[in-house]
C-alpha cells in the first residue's frame, strides 16, 4: 500500500519519541456507577468515529463526545480511536498538537483502539516506516495483516480471557485490518483467528484494541465490554441498535467467514470520513487530491 501525505505539516515520530508516563494497574481505573454522569470521546480527526458515537449514545447514562482538540479531551472519561487510515490520523494528531495530551490521556485513562486505533495506541508497528503513535499497549502491530481490500471480510474468531467470560461477539468486520505480531508484557489476549495463533484483540490494563469494528456489525457487546470491564463503569440497559440495513453498511450480516462479502465494500466508504481519498494513483491525482482539501491520499493495490 502506498500513502502519499497532503495538506499537512509536521514532524513524524516513532514509538521510541514517545516520552515514558507511569502506568495505572487495573485496579486503579475508576469505578462509575450507573446514574453518574459518564463522557466517552470519540477522536474525530478522520475515519469512521459517527459509528462509534452512534453506539456509545445507545448507552443509558453515558454521553459521546466528539474529540478534536485537547480541550474536548480533557472534559472525556473515556476515549475511543476510531478506525480509518492511521498514517492519516497520525498527521492530523501531529498539526492538531494532540500528540502528547493523548499520550498523557492514555497513560491512565481508558483508551480502545480500532482497526487504526490499534495501530495508534501500539509500541510499535513491524516493517512500517515510522509514523505518529499514542503508543502505550505494549504490542508489535502488522498493518494490512489479511491481504488487500478483496480479503476484507466478515471473520469469526475464538474468544479467549475476560471477553470469554463477558460473552462478547464472536464475529466482527475486518477491513483492511492489521493484527497483532507480538505481544510485551501485561498483554493479555482476548481473541485469536481459527489458525489458534492470529491475535486480534488484546487489553493492557485501561487500554484496549481490536483489529475489527464491532460498530458497524450491529454488535455493542465490545463496546459494553470496554465500559465495564476496562472503564469500571456499571451499566444500565441499552437502547436496541438500529436495522441493520438503516446504518453502514446497510446490510444484514454475511455468513462469517464467506469467501465473498460485498459489504465491506460500502463499509470501506465509512473510514473516508476526514477528507482521505481512495485510488491515487499518481502525482498528479495526488495534486487534485490535495486541492481539494485531502488530508492523505492512498493508493491501492
Amino acid at each position: 500500500m502506498l500513502v502519499a501525505a497532503l495538506a499537512v505539516s509536521g514532524v513524524l515520530v516513532g514509538p521510541a519519541a514517545r516520552p515514558a508516563a507511569p502506568r495505572s494497574a487495573p485496579h486503579a481505573l475508576s469505578m462509575a456507577a450507573a446514574g453518574e454522569s459518564f463522557s466517552v470521546g470519540v477522536l474525530a480527526l478522520q475515519g469512521g468515529f459517527k459509528e462509534h458515537l452512534s453506539a456509545v449514545e445507545r448507552q443509558a447514562g453515558v454521553t459521546g463526545v466528539e474529540v478534536r482538540t485537547p480541550a474536548d479531551l480533557a472534559s472525556v472519561d473515556a476515549l475511543i480511536l476510531p478506525g480509518g487510515e492511521s498514517t492519516a490520523q497520525g498527521h492530523c494528531i501531529v498539526e492538531a498538537s494532540m500528540l502528547k495530551p493523548l499520550q498523557e490521556f492514555a497513560a491512565s485513562k481508558p483508551v480502545w483502539g480500532v482497526c487504526a486505533g490499534m495501530i495508534l495506541l501500539a509500541d510499535g508497528l513491524k516493517q512500517s516506516e515510522p509514523q505518529a503513535l499514542v503508543g502505550g499497549l505494549h504490542a508489535t502491530i502488522e498493518r494490512n495483516a489479511f491481504g488487500r481490500q478483496i480479503d476484507s471480510r466478515f471473520r469469526s474468531m475464538s474468544l479467549q480471557g475476560s471477553a470469554a467470560a463477558a460473552g462478547v461477539s464472536e464475529a466482527a468486520y475486518f477491513i483492511r485490518a492489521p493484527a497483532v505480531a507480538e505481544c510485551g508484557e501485561g498483554v493479555e489476549v482476548l481473541a485469536i483467528l481459527p489458525d489458534g495463533e492470529t491475535a486480534v484483540a488484546v487489553r493492557q490494563d485501561n487500554l484496549l484494541a481490536t483489529c475489527f469494528h464491532p460498530e458497524i456489525s450491529g454488535d455493542d457487546s465490545w463496546l459494553r465490554f470496554f465500559l465495564s470491564t476496562v472503564a469500571g463503569r456499571d451499566l444500565d440497559e441499552a437502547e436496541p441498535h438500529p436495522d441493520l440495513t438503516t446504518v453502514a453498511p446497510w446490510q444484514p450480516l454475511p455468513r462469517p467467514d464467506s469467501a465473498v462479502d460485498t459489504a465491506v465494500k460500502r463499509a470501506f466508504a465509512v473510514f473516508q470520513q476526514g477528507g482521505v481519498i481512495m485510488d491515487v494513483v499518481d502525482g498528479e491525482q495526488a495534486r487534485i487530491a490535495e486541492e481539494a482539501g485531502a488530508v492523505a491520499g492512498m493508493g491501492l493495490e
